[in-house]
């Protein structure tokens, strides 16, 4: 045998390993788990309730959209090192703000739009404090926003409930478009936008800098305090479009509308493989989680298992997918 043959043979047994490595890598990595453990909850669903579960399917995938929209711009928040625990209670104030309008004015334009500048302006408000006053971290400003959102809330609304909404709305929340959800093309129109943003632009590439060394982002010459400003104010966008999407399936707004939905949507993000450190993480796997979560709200429901466990479940969750932080073949 010759050398040249040799060398070949050992070519082709190094490719051959490599190429091995490369699908396990693949299957391995934390995006397809994540998939794994959907594929694992619909077998359940379906195992444990046959035909209530494919009758319900698509209704699922709709109950899982009310707060999907705040998932992508909390990717943006964690991934510059900061949490917002106040979006629950934006949606509220958002939503309370678009049924105050249109219950004076019945303009489906005006009443929207209000909703929207809500949502922002408390976003704003939110990074503005946290820009500003940099000894105050993200986390303590915002369960003060947390607080001040919801307490405006409940002493607009006290007991009263706003019903008065534009009847379309119901088409948000459970009609479908070539067979599919509404709620889901629109959610896939924002997460392709996002998507794009985090990874094909210079703001993305902003936001795992900061994230990764804010000062050092802030002396390569980033304007870091403009950034987190553009990120707050885009989460409390997002959360007055999820007010608009949860009106389209709770066509009212009593006080604690929403309550709960920041620990959701931040547990989402985590178990999505989105660091709480900062500068580590994608968006393909908080939309998987979106799903995850959804369904498996829907297994604890359909089987009995009471509201407050529901919430323990999320709990546990929470801390399962930061354990996952740690584990060696996750994917970066």
């Amino acid at each position: 045998m010759t050398t040249e043959t040799v060398s070949k043979k050992y070519r082709f047994t190094v490719e051959k390993s490599n190429g091995k490595n490369e699908v396990l890598k693949f299957l391995i990595q934390w995006e397809m788990i994540l998939i794994y453990i959907f594929i694992t909850f619909n077998i359940l669903l379906y195992v444990l309730n046959g035909d209530m579960f494919t009758r319900s399917y698509m209704s699922i995938i709709q109950a899982g959209m009310d707060l999907s929209f705040m998932v992508f711009p909390m990717i943006f928040i964690l991934l510059l090192g900061d949490i917002d625990v106040s979006v629950g209670s934006i949606l509220a104030l958002s939503a309370m703000m678009l049924g105050l309008v249109y219950e004076a004015t019945g303009n489906t334009v005006l009443s929207i739009g209000a909703c929207l500048l809500t949502g922002a302006s408390a976003g704003f408000l939110n990074g503005f404090i946290i820009t500003r006053f940099k000894e105050i971290s993200a986390v303590i400003v915002t369960i003060a926003g947390m607080l001040f959102y919801r307490g405006v809330v409940k002493i607009v609304l006290d007991v009263r409930s706003l019903t008065a909404f534009p009847d379309w709305f119901g088409e948000l929340g459970y009609s479908n478009f070539w067979g599919l959800p509404i709620s889901l093309w629109v959610f896939a129109i924002f997460a392709l936008i996002f998507g794009l943003v985090l990874h094909k632009t210079s703001y993305g590439r902003q936001l795992y800098a900061v994230g990764k060394n804010k000062d050092g982002a802030y002396f390569s010459g980033i304007k870091v305090n403009k950034v987190k400003l553009i990120t707050f104010t885009l989460m409390g966008l997002m959360a007055a479009v999820s007010a608009i999407f949860y009106l389209g399936r709770s066509p009212s707004v009593v006080a604690n509308v929403g309550e709960g939905y920041e620990l959701r949507v931040i547990a989402i993000c985590v178990l999505g493989g989105v660091s709480t450190s900062g500068g580590k993480g994608k968006i393909i796997g908080p939309i998987i989680g979106v799903f995850i979560m959804s369904f498996l709200d829907k297994l604890m429901g359909y089987n009995g298992v009471q509201p407050a466990a529901r919430v323990m479940a999320v709990g546990i969750l929470l801390v399962v997918a930061l354990l996952a932080e740690k584990i060696k073949f996750k994917q970066i």
